[in-house]
């Protein structure tokens, strides 16, 4: 495609670049943020309300041994990692999800992420396979050098800023972020965290080859 032509037309020529261990984590990775929203749409209404635990120990051990199994499973690894205050939490038919809400996106986006790094051509580094998402006039620029790793870090911290600012503020100031901010704030860090960790697996698919084009160009000097 030439630089004058509509980007839109990229859509109809996306080439798909995943290999079996960006599908695998892309699988687990989307059922588990399908799970999230079907555990508390498969149980009664009002049965998972009212939560205030803590971060990283599991608080309701007791209260998910009364669900379904697979819904109880689900509600208890999101105990593990998440502290599920109800007030921080969405809710889907009368039930809290099993994590809270800058959770949920966090899990959401990381998962479109993934997808996202399965139609980036992969590379050795992954600052360069980002760089190479980018337009063509973009690309001559940023492409020389340490470059791409430098714009990979920008952009880390540009995703990661809006998350951080608002739960720092929380921390140290009288302010309460909402549901609303607290899930759009996770979006920008979810899908780099999401494309970060697609690319890092896309390269290391690559290394067998390139160490087989490396042993291959060093028998042919000498």
């Amino acid at each position: 495609m030439t630089e004058d032509e509509p980007a839109h037309a990229n859509l109809l020529r996306l080439r798909v670049y995943a290999r079996p261990g960006l599908w695998l984590v892309i699988g687990i990775s989307l059922a588990w943020t399908v799970a999230i929203v079907v555990a508390p749409l498969t149980i009664p209404p009002g049965k998972v309300v009212g939560l205030a635990g803590a971060a990283n120990r599991v608080d309701y051990a007791s209260l998910w041994a009364q669900l379904p199994p697979a819904q109880g499973a689900v509600y208890y690894l999101g105990d593990v990692e998440c502290h599920q205050i109800a007030s921080r939490t969405i809710f889907i038919n009368g039930n809290e999800m099993p994590v809270c809400a800058r959770d949920a996106s966090l899990f959401f986006f990381i998962t479109a992420g993934l997808v996202m790094a399965a139609v980036v051509k992969p590379d050795l580094a992954v600052s360069r396979a980002i760089v190479g998402m980018l337009p063509a006039r973009l690309r001559k620029r940023l492409d020389k050098g340490a470059r791409p790793l430098l714009f990979t870090w920008l952009l880390a911290f540009a995703s990661v800023a809006p998350l951080g600012v608002d739960g720092v503020m929380q921390l140290v100031t009288p302010y309460e972020s909402t549901n609303p901010v607290r899930f759009l704030t996770g979006v920008p860090a979810g899908v780099f965290l999401g494309l970060l960790i697609g690319l890092m697996i896309q390269s290391i698919h690559l290394i067998p080859s390139a160490r087989r084009l490396a042993q291959s160009e060093g028998r042919r000097v000498n």
